[in-house]
């Protein structure tokens, strides 16, 4: 093994004057060992999703917590349009009068057919992907 002087000399001196050195040091002392034999095997089949990555009850917990917040986002979302809805809709009209009479339903309804779509065909990926199909 071959060691730099100019390396190791820097790494004494920092041991002596830098004390955050010092305790990065302290702690990879007391550090547990090697990782166990199967540690990257682990590691690569818990990325992949293999079978020795099953969900924990509080990775299942969080899910459930976080669909429960976004549900509850969009509820508040929904109400907040639904009460000021008079102010900004005039808007909508005004614009849609400059772009020949098209209402403002008319253009929030293919606005929100795009976002269908667009989710749609999310799903349609995310499940197909999911089988191993392609198309």
């Amino acid at each position: 093994m071959n060691i730099d002087p100019r390396e190791w000399e820097l790494q004494e001196r920092a041991l002596r004057e830098d004390a955050a050195y010092r305790e990065v040091a302290r702690a990879l002392r007391r550090s547990p060992g090697e990782p166990p034999a199967d540690f990257a095997a682990a590691m690569a089949a818990m990325v992949d999703g293999g079978p020795e990555a099953a969900p924990t009850p509080e990775g299942e917990i969080e899910r459930w917590m976080l669909r429960l917040l976004c549900g509850v986002l969009g509820l508040a979302g929904i109400g907040f349009l639904a009460r000021s809805a008079g102010a900004w809709l005039g808007g909508f009209d005004a614009i849609a009068a400059m772009l020949g009479g098209a209402s403002a339903l008319n253009w929030a309804l293919a606005a929100g057919a795009c976002v269908a779509l667009s989710w749609a065909l999310t799903q349609r990926a995310q499940i197909a992907g999911a089988f191993g199909s392609r198309g």
